[in-house]
């Protein structure tokens, strides 16, 4: 089943090096009949003021469990129409909260296949999460500002969450980041 996979990979591998992840490539659990391949979480960024971002989306959401990279992700779009309160440093910001849901299905970071060597390389980097606990860290947050500028917060915010057997994904709960 493995040489099945691995041929298969080696043919749809593109040199394409826009992307540094890509989706589908599950997240290897052995004793399991499913394989744990999704967080899911309502993100939610406020300052010091307990006043939150509004805006459409975030744009980019890196993840890591473990130390390991899980991806990168933008949260789903929202309808901010009359929750905008007032704009500092030409960003919408409302007093009332604001969550984004942020669906993050694991994305194996993206490898060049050529030789058995960078499968095997590639296979060994392929994360391994059996049932038990984990940390998932967001390790850095991108957005855009009215005038399009790439705002980028590092909030090194850590929560935990447990893979249990046969389950494919973790809700990881309600998530704020301070800023500013």
């Amino acid at each position: 089943m493995l040489t099945i996979w691995i041929c298969i990979h080696l043919l749809s591998c593109s040199t394409d090096d826009e992307n540094d992840f890509s989706f589908g490539d599950a997240v290897v659990n052995n004793s399991s009949e499913r394989e744990f391949n999704q967080l899911t979480f309502i993100l939610d960024i406020k300052n010091i003021s307990d006043e939150f971002i509004c805006m459409e989306r975030i744009d980019s959401v890196r993840l890591q469990v473990n130390g390991n990279p899980w991806g990168v992700f933008s949260s789903e779009p929202i309808e901010n129409e009359g929750r905008i309160d007032f704009e500092k440093d030409n960003i919408s910001w409302s007093v009332s909260p604001v969550n984004y849901l942020v669906i993050a299905p694991y994305m194996k970071k993206k490898t060049h296949i050529e030789t058995a060597g960078d499968a095997i390389e590639y296979l060994n980097g392929v994360l391994e999460l059996q049932p038990g606990d984990y940390i998932c860290e967001i390790t850095e947050i991108k957005l855009k500002d009215k005038l399009g500028d790439w705002i980028k917060i590092r909030p090194f915010v850590f929560q935990n969450f447990t893979v249990r057997e046969n389950t494919v994904s973790s809700y990881l709960g309600d998530i704020s980041v301070r800023w500013k």
